[in-house]
């Protein structure tokens, strides 16, 4: 016999389990959606990471090459003449025989091995490559001083310092106030009252030769 009521609950219940049926497919198609990540959109990620590191890089190298000429030539020549004064110092602590001379030698030594890890740190900032070797002109120099003996090692060494520290003192005061980079021209600035007093030192130990 019809009963209404039992009609109205059997649809109830086929309502009830199609919109379950049809929430477990949407269910599964989703889970089956989110798998691995598709590899062009992967290598499309890492492209775009590497670029950034490029740019980074360009960016940086841009402004390492952005140091104006007349700096990058004083860091690199400052580094060369600190260089030749200690090799000369170091043949000085040998040959001379004067004993101010030998003493004034080791602090030129220590002085201007210090003034060289300043420059390098500098450099390095501003992806500057210093000279690690002698070009033959320089090279030159230091053979002929280092054989000499005596006291003529010791006049020539007086008066070859003196002339290069003179020039150094020139040099470096018109980089201290004119070079564009700041750090080559504090640099500049630091190093003078060095120089001047290792002129000085030079100058009395020539009255006593």
């Amino acid at each position: 016999m019809y009963n209404e009521s039992n009609y109205n609950i059997f649809i109830k219940t086929i309502n009830y389990i199609s919109i379950t049926l049809i929430l477990v497919i949407f269910i599964t198609a989703c889970n089956n959606n989110s798998g691995p990540v598709p590899a062009a959109i992967k290598e499309d990620s890492s492209l775009n990471a590497k670029t950034s590191t490029m740019d980074s890089n360009r960016i940086q190298t841009i402004s390492a090459d952005s140091l104006d000429s007349d700096s990058k030539n004083f860091i690199i020549e400052a580094a060369t003449s600190n260089s030749m004064e200690i090799m000369k110092a170091k043949a000085a602590l040998s040959n001379a025989t004067d004993p101010a001379l030998k003493d004034f030698s080791k602090t030129i030594v220590d002085e201007h091995t210090q003034l060289n890890i300043k420059l390098d740190g500098i450099a390095q900032s501003k992806n500057i490559s210093l000279p690690k070797t002698f070009i033959a002109s320089q090279q030159k120099e230091i053979e002929v001083l280092t054989n000499r003996k005596g006291k003529y090692f010791d006049t020539t060494y007086v008066n070859d310092m003196i002339e290069n520290i003179k020039s150094d003192i020139e040099y470096y005061t018109k980089a201290s106030k004119s070079l564009e980079d700041k750090d080559s021209r504090k640099y500049a600035a630091d190093a003078l009252p060095i120089l001047l007093k290792d002129l000085d030192a030079l100058k009395a130990i020539k009255t006593g030769l």
